[in-house]
């Protein structure tokens, strides 16, 4: 059941990966956004407050 529940939530994560990337390229969505949404199914977490290196 594990096994399940782990494959729906990636496919979840894809499809909103998916979505947000579709919507920046289509210009209805700000590139921080987009970038966001990804870093978060990604990642599990928001990167604001995490260190930025440059």
């Amino acid at each position: 059941m594990d096994d399940e529940k782990t494959l729906q939530q990636a496919q979840e994560n894809m499809k909103a990966i998916n979505a947000a990337v579709d919507a920046y390229q289509n210009g209805t969505m700000s590139k921080e956004e987009a970038g966001r949404i990804v870093y978060e199914r990604l990642f599990g977490e928001s990167e604001i407050g995490q260190p930025h290196h440059k």
